[in-house]
């Protein structure tokens, strides 16, 4: 047995195939709010990693739809086709991909050709109740594998228990894959209820291997939770095997699998979601082990598997600890994404209710267990009482890990943003100004102007034009910077590094005099 969990966990350490992470959108060409002069032949869209498509669709000024089915995807690029359109105003193309990591990941590229309309209703501005279907699916499906799995694992505690509470659970968890495979169709095409009943959601679901795989193994855990309701001489050898599997159906799918290093990653997600079974998983088949109205005095024999473990817990939430730390530090790059990030936002709310499970488990063990396997009733009532609260907290972190499904890792958005910091010095003999991205905030570009003795130039209005002048075809990029404090703010589309940026600062000092800074 030692020799299998040896070549299982070798196998997780040298899976070398190559697998991103959260797809981000690096550069668009045309930018984003671009002015044209004619419609373009091509709009293209560069990801930081290769994507799979599923949905392109052009929006003009009177809101009308047009599907994009001509598109081709290299690599990183997806260079699509774009019909002749005479009708002057605004245009979004409203694109959607499927990241490494199995998650869908949309979005709106806007641009005007001749004078720019009133912005059209953006399609992805409404919030669906698809998204709360798909959050539902995602934590029932989690709830059930957690309890179908940790009974697997209680097998090995007490081989001759009758697990046959676990029945509902294992049958709920079935129902809810093929649910989820469907809402995976629908959140891939970004398409309506009624297409659930078209071939081609489904096969779109499937076209997603990792995420595919990922429900194939939660589905094996459920069937083997089944296989293990009534004692026989393998339940032993399948609680193990249902142990593994259940870590497995997580390291092959999601954003914190598919997180480089691939080598370290995968291990700390079986490693986290095996420990966390171990532990959570548990607390169902051990609150049944204590006084209720079927067994009002449980004996010192039947409460075995609690003492046993109360002997190994403490070493499994450890390692429970410390995998869950590296997987964020692999996903978080710097600390302020915890509080300025959606994704930090959710690790914060797990990070709460973890620690209130900790301080639960800390008087379970050191204060409830001994005296309770000691036959003191009071005691065992505490014990019951309080991991039945363990039992709600995990359900709400489950519930709240399952929102992850929406938010990209830190690490993601910053790959869509240059490593390195551009910045432009503007100046003529009167005034300077400096041009900066905002360290933390993607898109905000900070104008400083000041004279060369260092004071604050007072100006009315401040207007950032960038142009790019090697395509001619694309009119200059021109953004009405607003006034914070001592600096001015302008919002700007991500800049490729790579390429060549002219830009031009028009400072209106009052009603007739005016600034030009070019660089």
């Amino acid at each position: 047995m030692r020799n299998l969990l040896f070549i299982f966990t070798s196998c997780l350490f040298f899976w070398g195939q190559t697998v991103w992470g959260h797809a981000a959108l690096v550069s668009t060409l045309p930018e984003s709010g671009a002015i044209l002069d004619a419609s373009p032949k091509t709009v293209t869209l560069i990801f930081n990693e290769p994507v799979g498509i599923t949905k392109m669709q052009l929006i003009d000024p009177k809101e009308r739809q047009i599907n994009l089915d001509s598109y081709t995807n290299r690599n990183e690029q997806i260079h699509i086709s774009i019909p002749d359109m005479d009708l002057k105003g605004t245009y979004l193309l409203s694109w959607r991909i499927v990241s490494a990591d199995g998650h869908p990941v949309g979005g709106i590229l806007d641009y005007s050709i001749g004078t720019p309309s009133v912005m059209v209703t953006d399609p992805s501005a409404n919030i669906s109740i698809r998204n709360v279907a798909i959050w539902l699916s995602k934590w029932l499906g989690y709830l059930c594998l957690f309890v179908v799995s940790g009974a697997i694992l209680f097998r090995v505690l007490a081989p001759k228990t009758k697990l046959s509470w676990v029945f509902p659970f294992a049958l709920l968890g079935i129902i809810t894959l093929p649910i989820d495979l469907g809402l995976q169709g629908l959140d891939l095409q970004d398409s309506s209820w009624a297409t659930l009943a078209d071939s081609t959601t489904w096969v779109t679901a499937f076209s997603t291997g990792h995420y595919a795989w990922m429900l194939g193994l939660m589905a094996v855990v459920f069937l083997v939770g089944l296989s293990t309701l009534n004692f026989h001489k393998f339940s032993m050898i399948i609680a193990i095997i249902g142990g593994g599997i259940s870590g497995l159906a997580f390291s092959v799918s999601g954003h914190a699998s598919t997180a480089p290093p691939q080598w370290l990653a995968r291990p700390l997600v079986t490693l986290h979601i095996i420990t966390a079974i171990f532990w959570v998983g548990l607390f169902i088949p051990l609150v049944r082990l204590l006084p209720s109205y079927r067994n009002p005095f449980p004996t010192l024999i039947g409460l075995t598997p609690l003492a046993s473990f109360s002997r190994w817990i403490t070493p499994v939430v450890i390692v429970l600890v410390i995998s869950g730390l590296g997987l964020s530090y692999l996903q978080v790059d710097r600390l302020d994404s915890l509080w300025r990030t959606e994704y930090g936002e959710i690790l914060i709310a797990k990070l709460i209710l973890v620690a209130l499970l900790l301080i639960l488990a800390s008087l379970n063990r050191w204060c409830y267990t001994e005296p309770a396997l000691s036959g003191s009733t009071k005691a065992q009532k505490h014990l019951k009482y309080s991991i039945s609260l363990e039992i709600i907290l995990a359900i709400l972190v489950l519930g709240v890990v399952s929102l992850w499904r929406f938010t990209p890792p830190p690490r993601s958005l910053n790959t869509s943003s240059a490593t390195k910091t551009i910045v432009f010095h503007l100046q003529n003999s009167q005034i300077h100004a400096e041009i900066k991205e905002q360290r933390d905030s993607l898109g905000t570009w900070e104008i400083a102007i000041a004279t060369h003795n260092g004071q604050i130039f007072s100006a009315q209005e401040v207007t950032l034009i960038i142009t790019n002048p090697f395509t001619p075809e694309i009119e200059p990029l021109r953004r009405q910077a607003h006034q914070v404090g001592d600096l001015w703010l302008a919002h700007l589309p991500v800049l490729p590094i790579t390429e060549y940026w002219k830009v031009q600062l028009k400072i209106l000092i009052d009603d007739f005099d005016q600034v030009i800074l070019k660089n």
